[in-house]
């Protein structure tokens, strides 16, 4: 299975007021969207042939909410891309790592698999294959 970084994504208070110190530091464009069934709103910018996505909630639940009143602004996530979901979740799973939670639909059709963080020190990591770019 090979691995690739495929996006990193960090959660911030205020979207528009995050945008353009990225947008500055990486000199890339931006791609703006909502995704509902994870309670945010969304810039992405293209780094290569990998991502950084920056997540504001827009609810006070969900995953993302929930760990910037825990943790405050900052990494919220790894995302490590692969060819195949299910061919790299079996192989995971016979090593005894094991997904958290169902699978999901991300931005631009990815499909998405958080993996537990207990093996990764607390460490939220997820597989995606994406749908396209």
């Amino acid at each position: 299975m090979a691995l690739t970084l495929h996006h990193l994504t960090f959660v911030v208070r205020d979207l528009a007021a995050s945008v353009p110190q990225w947008a500055t530091l990486l000199g890339a464009p931006i791609a703006w969207e909502e995704l509902p069934q994870r309670g945010v709103r969304t810039a992405r910018f293209a780094l290569g042939e990998s991502w950084l996505v920056l997540v504001e909630p827009s609810g006070a639940t969900g995953v993302p909410a929930e760990h910037l009143a825990r943790q405050g602004e900052g990494l919220l996530l790894m995302s490590l891309g692969v060819e195949d979901l299910s061919a790299g979740l079996a192989r995971l799973a016979g090593v005894g790592i094991t997904p958290s939670g169902p699978e999901r639909t991300g931005l631009r059709g990815w499909r998405i698999q958080d993996l537990a963080t207990d093996p990764f020190n607390g460490v939220q990591i997820q597989l995606c294959e994406p749908g396209s770019r």
